[in-house]
């Protein structure tokens, strides 16, 4: 038996390891408000899967061990529903808006939205009005975290700033 894990060996043990730390924190915040026979099944498949666990890293060397400690740390499973996206999603907006603010006041100019700005020049005078989703001046915008300048605008959002 071979004493280390691939890449996709360590992917799928990491990925074990986060459903027992998914299933204690189930456990940690249904337990008073959950049928007996249901918590016992929890922690029942908890305690099949860590020892499955223990059964798979045991002929590993310690070094993979180790590596595989470390990095499942990291390692969480989480439930996002597109109200909590939304919301982490703006907080990250506001987030890049504040570090911008910051250069703005230390060298007097904001590089992303000139280069936004240069970007918007040379692509959007040909814009023929095509959806969003095949706009890479769009794409490339959104996925900066640029704020809209206009979002009632007929044709983009990041239209009418001005300049363009």
């Amino acid at each position: 038996m071979k004493d280390y894990m691939n890449a996709h060996e360590q992917q799928s043990y990491l990925m074990a390891s986060a459903a027992v730390t998914a299933v204690g924190t189930v456990l940690d915040r249904v337990s008073g408000r959950l049928q007996k026979e249901a918590l016992a099944d929890l922690r029942r498949g908890r305690a099949f899967i860590e020892r499955a666990l223990r059964t798979w890293i045991k002929p590993v060397n310690q070094r993979t061990r180790e590596i595989l400690m470390r990095k499942s740390a990291g390692v969480t499973i989480g439930v996002i529903n597109d109200t909590a996206m939304q919301a982490t999603h703006k907080e990250f907006l506001r987030y890049m808006k504040r570090i911008r603010d910051e250069v703005y006041q230390e060298e007097g100019r904001d590089y992303v939205y000139d280069l936004a700005e240069v970007a918007m020049a040379a692509a959007c005078p040909g814009c023929n009005g095509a959806p969003k989703a095949t706009c890479p001046v769009y794409e490339a915008l959104h996925n900066l975290y640029i704020e809209p300048w206009d979002a009632n605008h007929p044709r983009c959002e990041y239209a009418g700033s001005g300049a363009v």
